[in-house]
């Protein structure tokens, strides 16, 4: 795989000058770019955004952690985080729990050790498992989606899943229907509560 050092090399310049070429930190001239653009193409060099990230202390990663992308909820918010994030210049780091509070540990883990700029987490578990996350998650900023555990200790979006239960329950009963059921998830998990 080529190298900064490779790609200098080959164009006859300072690995400054190659660096200053990608970053657009610094002018350089029109003869000097093409030249250094040549030897990237000739060489197959592709920059190494995660080390980029590393010395400017920044990632253009975007962690995105769901329980399961068979889902359709799950589905559209990844579809739609990941379209977003491209357009502010990210890319997202998808990880899925299957529904296991370990797994999604080891995702949010995962997620820290990549320093990826944030976690968008979608939690699976129940309240004592939700009160775990901001401590697993450390200083990476983490923003807990369709979970709303008083004491989680990071940012949530939600829905106000008694609010739509009432206007579905209402729905349903504006068309003579009088023996309702429901069906819901795990009764640990937040929405399920509603």
């Amino acid at each position: 795989m080529a190298t900064m050092k490779d790609v200098a090399k080959a164009a006859g310049v300072s690995i400054a000058t190659v660096s200053a070429t990608l970053s657009g930190a610094a002018f350089v001239s029109p003869e000097l770019k093409a030249r250094i653009n040549a030897a990237i193409e000739t060489l197959g060099y592709e920059r190494n955004s995660m080390a980029s990230g590393l010395k400017r202390g920044t990632s253009s990663l975007i962690g995105l952690i769901v329980s399961d992308v068979t889902n359709p909820f799950f589905t559209e918010l990844v579809d739609r985080v990941q379209n977003l994030a491209r357009e502010a210049g990210f890319s997202v780091l998808l990880g899925i729990s299957d529904h296991d509070v370990e797994r999604e540990a080891e995702l949010l883990r995962l997620m820290r050790s990549h320093q990826v700029a944030g976690t968008i987490l979608c939690p699976m578990g129940g309240e004592e498992d939700c009160g775990k996350v901001a401590a697993i998650s450390g200083k990476m900023p983490l923003v807990a989606v369709d979970c709303a555990f008083d004491g989680m200790g990071v940012d949530t979006v939600v829905l106000d899943n008694a609010r739509a239960a009432e206007l579905a329950t209402s729905h349903i009963l504006s068309f003579g229907h009088r023996a309702v059921a429901t069906v819901t998830g795990s009764s640990r998990q937040f929405a399920s509560r509603a």
